[in-house]
């Protein structure tokens, strides 16, 4: 009877201990799992983000070249159609662009339009009427202007001045009559640029 109790309860333990076992057997497959499976999608979103930046750093993009029919296109529209309202003023002393007649005639007669600079043009053929070297703006004023300066008995300071431009609509051709003038005037002061000063005074609408 002894030896069956101890019997019993060695077979107990023994039942429990496989129990025990078993259990452990299941976890240890389960992490295991787990733990493969976590590197597994952790290395095929590496593979998946290595894949984008390649295609990423491999995009082309097409270049349009300078002389495609696009860029012609885009340049003869520019030109056939001027800025609307807008003007460009060339008006001519012996050396080149006189930046203070220019100046004076743009505040005096082209209030109403949009100024435009204009870049390198030739000074012969925009006073014989053609106007493609001037910028691409509505309206083109061409004129020439000369003053001379001498002193008077006064000891004053006389500056007489000649002035004339044309302007023209550059998309016809057209010249607009209003904006066309010629002028002769002089002006007194105590020196060049005063004498100068008042001559362009006289020149107003």
């Amino acid at each position: 009877m002894f030896q069956s109790r101890r019997q019993r309860k060695l077979k107990n333990s023994l039942s429990l201990l496989l129990k025990v076992l078993l259990v452990v057997a299941v976890l240890v497959k389960l992490f295991d799992w787990d733990i493969k499976e976590f590197f597994s999608g952790a290395a095929e979103d590496k593979t998946e983000i290595k894949t984008l930046i390649e295609e990423k750093d491999t995009l082309t993009i097409p270049l349009v070249k300078a002389d495609s029919p696009l860029i012609e296109a885009q340049k003869s529209e520019v030109a056939v159609n001027p800025t609307p309202n807008s003007a460009s003023i060339y008006i001519f002393n012996k050396t080149g662009l006189d930046k203070i007649v220019v100046s004076h005639v743009e505040n005096t007669f082209f209030t109403n339009y949009k100024v435009k600079a204009g870049g390198s043009v030739n000074k012969s053929r925009l006073l014989n009427g053609d106007l493609s070297s001037s910028a691409s703006t509505e309206v083109v004023c061409v004129g020439s202007t000369d003053y001379s300066f001498y002193t008077n008995s006064q000891q004053l300071i006389t500056c007489k001045l000649h002035l004339f431009f044309d302007t023209y609509n550059k998309n016809t051709g057209t010249k607009l009559q209003a904006l066309s003038q010629s002028y002769s005037v002089s002006g007194v002061g105590f020196t060049d640029a005063e004498a100068l000063k008042v001559a362009l005074r006289k020149i107003h609408l």
